[in-house]
């Protein structure tokens, strides 16, 4: 079997490239497979205002694509080549934005979280903002099968006046063929610090039957969808009410009890559950629009 031993480098602000060197590995008999893949991606300002290249790179399983757009680069997207993760598989991305540059990282396709025999599946992504740096981190969805197990963790760096959007949705089952996880684990760590500060820390955990515990009135009632979205930005407190509104003509019909905001401290926070990863997906492309004050990247389907 080939393996890629070292990444992919390509460094824009010296001029060189290092190819990746090829060795033999011979894994041991009765091992699993594992999955890894990692990304690292650095941008900066150009002289003309628009976002450039600085650095990238790329190993395993994980790619970046680069949407065709005027203006220099305004949207990269994060490609998982195996397919999605099993157990024991790991998934990192890294970015990096320099000062007053601006830059959306996606994903291509929801990502999904397979059945796991033993350990679970690692997602860990950091992010560092610079002086007046602006960067939205809203991959697609992920989708937990039935016993699948994943451990996810975000982590961010940024200055006191950058910008930072970021929305992560977990769909628990293939709800469009009547999937409920009665058995899976899902653990999520998110860290946020500005100007050196820890201004955001939040932990969730679900574990064992997750049907059970989401069909629960304090937790999301029945819903198998969820979704997290958190904007840190001089003027976020400032669009609590518009965003309020925004998140009631998103539901519909529906309660205004499937979904919450909280504004505080240059943060606002939306949280919201959803039937199904159709209905759910549907409702933050609305809120992200409106958010944003531009259209979605353009793998979205909404």
């Amino acid at each position: 079997m080939l393996h890629v031993a070292a990444p992919i480098v390509l460094d824009r602000g010296h001029g060189q490239s290092a190819g990746p060197a090829l060795s033999v590995v011979r894994p041991q008999r009765g091992a699993l497979q594992r999955s890894t893949g990692h990304l690292h991606i650095s941008v900066d300002r150009g002289p003309d205002g628009h976002t450039l290249l600085r650095r990238l790179g790329q190993s395993g399983s994980a790619r970046l694509l680069f949407p065709r757009a005027a203006g220099g680069l305004r949207e990269a997207v994060v490609v998982n080549t195996s397919g999605g993760l099993a157990g024991g598989d790991r998934f990192d991305v890294e970015a990096e934005v320099g000062a007053g540059a601006r830059l959306t990282l996606t994903s291509q396709a929801a990502e999904k979280i397979y059945r796991a025999l033993d350990i679970p599946a690692r997602m860990e992504t950091r992010l560092r903002l610079d002086r007046g740096a602006s960067l939205d981190w809203i991959p697609q969805e992920a989708i937990l099968f039935h016993q699948a197990r994943l451990t996810r963790r975000l982590e961010v760096e940024m200055q006191a006046d950058a910008s930072l959007l970021v929305a992560e949705s977990v769909v628990f089952g293939r709800t469009e063929r009547g999937e409920t996880v009665r058995d899976g684990h899902f653990a999520d760590l998110w860290r946020v610090r500005r100007g050196g500060k820890l201004i955001f820390a939040e932990q969730s955990l679900f574990s064992g039957d997750i049907a059970a515990q989401l069909a629960k009135p304090g937790v999301a009632q029945g819903a198998a969808a969820i979704c997290a979205v958190l904007y840190v930005a001089p003027e976020a407190e400032a669009r609590a009410d518009e965003m309020r509104a925004a998140m009631q003509e998103a539901a519909g019909a529906q309660s205004v009890a499937q979904g919450g905001i909280s504004a505080w401290n240059g943060m606002l926070a939306l949280r919201f559950v959803a039937e199904d990863g159709f209905m759910l997906k549907r409702r933050l492309a609305a809120l992200l629009r409106r958010l944003r004050g531009a259209d979605n990247p353009s793998v979205w389907q909404f």
